[in-house]
C-alpha cells in the first residue's frame, strides 16, 4: 500500500520541507494527488528543490498518525497471511518506524544522497 496519505495522514515530502525549510514549488503535490500532474514528474520537481541543500541526517519527529482502520487491516491482514510492504517516495526513516510499529515486512524506496546533497 502507499504510505503518504495513504497508511499515514501526512505527506513526509512536506513534513521535511517544513524542517528543513526546503523550498518547494507549490501545486505540484495537489495537483499530482488529483491526476492533473503525473506524481513521478511531481515527485522528481520536488526533490530537485532539495538538492542544492546539504544533506542532515535525518531524524524521525513525531509518530505521524495512521488513517482510520489502517492498523485493524494490516492486523488481520497478517493474521491471514499475507505479506504487508509500503511504498513511498524514498522516505525509509518514516517506513522503518511504520515497520516497527506495524510490523510491516517491507518497504519501497530510498531517497539518494550524492555529493552530500
Amino acid at each position: 500500500m502507499d504510505m503518504d496519505s495513504t497508511l499515514i495522514g501526512i505527506e513526509v515530502i512536506d513534513e521535511l520541507a517544513a524542517r528543513t525549510a526546503w523550498e518547494l514549488r507549490s501545486g505540484h503535490h495537489p495537483a499530482a494527488m488529483t491526476g492533473e500532474m503525473d506524481y513521478d514528474q511531481s515527485l522528481r520537481e520536488r526533490v530537485a528543490c532539495s538538492r542544492a541543500r546539504r544533506a542532515r541526517p535525518l531524524r524521525a519527529g513525531r509518530e505521524p498518525s495512521l488513517t482510520e482502520g489502517a492498523e485493524t487491516l494490516l492486523r488481520v491482514l497478517q493474521r491471514l497471511g499475507y505479506r504487508t510492504a509500503v511504498i513511498s517516495g524514498g522516505f525509509s526513516v518514516a517506513a522503518e518506524a511504520l515497520q516497527k510499529r506495524l510490523g510491516i515486512d517491507a518497504w519501497s524506496n530510498t531517497l539518494e544522497i550524492e555529493g552530500g546533497v
